[in-house]
């Protein structure tokens, strides 16, 4: 599903060109001084917006959504229009929560002291929140002000390592828009107005889909993936036109590795299963594939995990440990590419499929030149 994010409109949200998208996000401000008839004309102009899903929350110069009843919210409310304040939604399997409060700031909309005042909005963020949007920023985190004051809420801060949401979505300090990723979430600063009110900034957009069913079992690879892409990253070996092949995941046990497959053939068919090294190795091909989203936001389709047996004798701490991609050519040419890469070339003249290894910190990445399905499917019979 594609996102399309802004905050701090303050009445000129009319004269933005906003990108296509499937769902639209206002993180608040959408007028100048909260009054009456300009709450009803952005309401006016966000309902016939072509988004299939519209989701706002109030900001602090929203005065009018501070001073008015729920049974009136929901009669000015368009039901086009999706409404948050401190209250979540789930839209196709995301779930997203929304608030307007933020640290006490000069008297106006939605302000509460920081400390036990505040905290007790943020204890209400559900712990499987998939998109976080919340009028001012958490500290230390897109609040720099002008005059270099870091301003956002540190409960708000705490609130969000535990939840650790997908994505969180901010406006208020309008000087420090941006977008950084800390650990597995992103964070979006999305005013579109600079420190004088001037409409300077386009919308932001991104990609998300909701959670696999998998991670239940597996737990979510997002982490382990972006490390990985950040490694190959920092010593330049360009991924971006190779398929990521499949994902593997190891377990500890023999009475492991039973469970885990079957639990995963619930979410779709095992293609082959092997005696290699003394060991069964899986591998299965899941009917809804996982999805990822590199660093350099190209959307990445994991169809296959392959599941290892321990070997006996050895020891496997459970988890995601390696990737493969399928690089289209023999893996001598492609390591010549690399001349200053120390690659694991013990595989590199194996008669089906050759390939390279390469150890970065905790995890690996492998390099071959067919996919695994295409392996099994013709060159292993």
């Amino acid at each position: 599903m594609k996102f399309v994010a802004i905050s701090d409109t303050h009445g000129k949200y009319r004269q933005l060109e906003l990108p296509d998208g499937d769902c639209l996000i206002h993180a608040g401000d959408v007028s100048n001084l909260g009054e009456r008839h300009e709450i009803l004309d952005f309401l006016d102009w966000f309902e016939n917006l072509d988004f299939k899903y519209k989701v706002f929350i109030a900001g602090n110069h929203d005065f009018y959504f501070d001073g008015i009843s729920q049974e009136t919210v929901d009669k000015i409310i368009p039901k086009s229009i999706i409404y948050l304040n401190d209250s979540t939604v789930e839209i196709e399997g995301i779930k997203i929560h929304g608030s307007p409060i933020q640290p006490w700031f000069f008297d106006w909309a939605f302000n509460r002291q920081r400390g036990e005042d505040i905290d007790k909005h943020w204890q209400l963020i559900p712990l499987d929140t998939d998109i976080l949007i919340t009028h001012g920023p958490a500290y230390g985190i897109l609040d720099k002000t002008l005059r270099g004051e870091k301003v956002g809420c540190e409960d708000l801060k705490q609130r969000i390592k535990k939840v650790r949401p997908a994505y969180h979505i901010c406006g208020h300090i309008h000087e420090a828009r941006g977008l950084v990723q800390k650990n597995e979430t992103y964070f979006i600063n999305a005013s579109v107005v600079d420190i004088r009110n001037q409409l300077v900034h386009e919308a932001f957009e991104f990609e998300y889909e909701a959670q696999h069913p998998l991670f239940e079992i597996l737990g979510n690879p997002n982490q382990f993936l972006t490390s990985l892409f950040s490694q190959l990253g920092e010593l330049k070996i360009d991924v971006q036109q190779y398929e990521m092949d499949h994902i593997c995941y190891r377990v500890e046990t023999e009475d492991k590795y039973v469970s885990v497959k079957n639990e995963l053939l619930n979410f779709g068919k095992l293609l082959t299963e092997k005696e290699i090294g003394g060991r069964s190795i899986s591998i299965i091909k899941l009917d809804k594939p996982i999805l990822f989203h590199d660093k350099k936001k190209k959307k990445r389709k994991i169809f296959l995990i392959e599941l290892p047996a321990p070997k006996s004798g050895s020891f496997y701490r459970e988890g995601f440990e390696h990737v493969e991609f399928a690089i289209g050519e023999d893996p001598k040419n492609f390591i010549s590419k690399y001349p200053d890469i120390n690659f694991d070339i013990k595989g590199i003249n194996k008669k089906i499929n050759a390939d390279l290894r390469l150890k970065l910190g905790n995890c690996s990445v492998k390099f071959h030149e067919y996919s695994l399905e295409y392996v099994v499917a013709h060159l292993e019979k």
